[in-house]
């Protein structure tokens, strides 16, 4: 099976954990990044059951320097299921993902704001205008992150 055409397969399986529509819009995501990237540094036909660890903790690597640990524990943790959904269909006889520990997260809360700062983000607001003026002052005032905002 293609790397390509595992998804599809992920999708019809009775294996995997029955999870939220948007829940399933990041794992396709995440699993649609791996692939795009064993594209362009490997094999655009890669099979499921030729992916290596070596490959796996390259691409973790390169994963690693641009999110956070909780974002990279995440996304590790929906490889790790998508490829035990997988693996029966692609005779793959080891998960590549399996052995990958997860990061300890931070725990730092964030900062708030000082005052330049959200003096700043107010301008910025009536730039943006309609809607984005909307959002950022919601935002400001509750503290709520964007995407709760919406």
């Amino acid at each position: 099976m293609s790397l390509r055409n595992s998804w599809w397969y992920y999708i019809d399986s009775t294996r995997r954990k029955q999870v939220s529509e948007a829940t399933l819009i990041q794992k396709r995501h995440v699993w649609e990044s791996f692939i795009k990237w064993i594209c362009l540094i490997y094999d655009e036909n890669m099979e499921v059951r030729h992916v290596t660890p070596e490959i796996v903790e390259t691409y973790l690597r390169f994963m690693r320097k641009n999110v956070s640990p909780t974002t990279w524990n995440g996304r590790l943790c929906y490889l790790r299921e998508i490829y035990r959904v997988i693996m029966p269909k692609a005779k793959a006889k080891t998960n590549p993902f399996a052995d990958i520990p997860l990061l300890p997260e931070s725990n730092h809360p964030r900062r708030g704001l000082r005052i330049e700062e959200i003096k700043r983000l107010l301008e910025m607001a009536k730039l943006a205008g309609g809607q984005w003026h909307t959002l950022f002052l919601l935002g400001i005032y509750t503290g709520l992150r964007l995407g709760d905002c919406c």
